[in-house]
């Protein structure tokens, strides 16, 4: 199957479709956990009367970068996917 037949059968099946929203909402998933470090840290501090750790921000802060940057591969590979597959200016067969 060459890289033309793959694409019509991913256009045509919704395959394609559904996978894009999979990776959309992955993404979306992932920069909501960018945010969940830091949210714990926050309240674990506000309802406890002791620190937890010498610096607790310093995991929240790698989780956040990571999860970021997960959070644009994810967007990216959707945009990819959607602009191969759904191009604005479709040829005329």
């Amino acid at each position: 199957m060459t890289t033309g037949g793959l694409k019509e059968v991913l256009a045509d099946s919704y395959i394609g479709a559904i996978a894009t929203g999979y990776i959309i909402g992955r993404g979306f998933e992932s920069l909501f956990s960018a945010f969940m470090p830091a949210i714990n840290v926050i309240l674990a501090e506000a309802f406890t009367s002791r620190r937890l750790a010498e610096d607790p921000w310093a995991s929240a802060r790698f989780s956040f970068i990571s999860n970021i940057l997960l959070t644009g591969m994810y967007f990216a590979v959707a945009y990819l996917l959607g602009s191969w597959l759904y191009p604005t200016n479709p040829k005329a067969d």
